[in-house]
């Protein structure tokens, strides 16, 4: 087995304790073996911890417990998680996900032969199969009720909404590169994740669902807050203000780090004139809604259609 092929797992953790066995038994279960768990917890109290370190894989040395302070958040924690993979390729877990065993032999062969053709940062993803709290398959398909686009792919298509929950990923060191160090005024990691990869990488969709994903009371960040839900119009008002308000940070970060890796010379760096003269201000009323027109928005059409007008 390569280095190359050395998958880092950035799992992180709080009050994980009711499903965290579950997690780790099908990432033990990967029929690529070849990766490293980091972990960071954000303070648990529960048996979060002493369950991690009963797991076989703790035995095994495929388990690294970095952070146990509190206080971080989910965007922090990830982020101080992210940071710790340093090695190979990156892959994002949720604690209470359930993998499908051929996961990331499926990801890495994705991504492998997208950099053939492809240099520079590359992020992958696939599908998911949304399912209640035993695994019962609720939706066999994530697209076909999220409202999110799996052809996203353009900046733009991110400027209103992520479309690629976290776990779901697999990037190469190169974006990761790019990506830090992430704002910690941007909505969540796996958006700025995202993004980064349109403006300057590549981004491909693995079609078939690799995620068995928990929709339970627990987890009101990531996938389960893609899923599309019926709101009134005050809600919907109420939406695009946050949206809007969201999309103006993101813009603001996205010019910084243009900026800065405009002034390194990498050939590998690719990005979009028409997005940068976007989030530059540099271009009127008009020139901005044709440029929009055919983005993914992943919102409703009308929330979509208010938005659009002013971020």
């Amino acid at each position: 087995m390569f280095m190359s092929d050395l998958i880092s797992i950035a799992l992180a953790t709080y009050n994980g304790s009711k499903y965290i066995t579950e997690m780790l038994d099908s990432i033990a279960q990967q029929t690529h073996s070849h990766f490293m768990i980091n972990i960071c917890d954000d303070g648990s109290v529960d048996n979060t911890i002493n369950t991690i370190k009963e797991h076989k894989l703790f035995d095994a040395g495929k388990i690294i417990i970095h952070d146990t302070d509190g206080g971080n958040g989910a965007l922090k924690n990830f982020k101080r998680t992210i940071n710790h993979c340093s090695n190979g390729y990156i892959a994002l877990c949720d604690q209470d996900d359930y993998w499908v065993p051929e996961k990331l032999e499926i990801l890495l062969g994705k991504i492998k032969e997208t950099e053939l053709v492809n240099s520079g940062p590359v992020l992958v993803f696939s599908d998911l199969e949304i399912v209640d709290s035993n695994l019962n398959c609720q939706y066999s398909s994530f697209y076909s009720v999220s409202g999110k686009s799996s052809e996203c792919g353009d900046p733009k298509d991110f400027l209103i909404s992520n479309h690629i929950p976290g776990c779901a990923m697999l990037f190469n060191n190169e974006l990761k590169a790019m990506i830090e160090p992430i704002p910690d005024d941007v909505r969540m990691h796996d958006w700025w994740i995202a993004i980064i990869a349109a403006c300057f990488g590549k981004i491909v969709f693995e079609p078939e669902s690799l995620i068995k994903y928990r929709q339970h009371g627990g987890n009101t960040i990531g996938a389960a807050d893609m899923i599309e839900q019926k709101t009134t119009l005050l809600q919907l008002i109420k939406n695009t203000r946050t949206i809007i308000r969201r999309s103006h940070t993101l813009q603001k970060h996205l010019l910084s780090t243009y900026i800065r890796l405009s002034k390194k010379e990498n050939p590998t760096i690719h990005f979009s004139a028409d997005f940068i003269r976007f989030i530059n201000r540099r271009m009127n009323i008009l020139q901005k809604q044709k440029y929009l027109k055919d983005m993914h928005s992943g919102e409703s059409e009308f929330l979509t259609h208010c938005a659009k007008w002013f971020i």
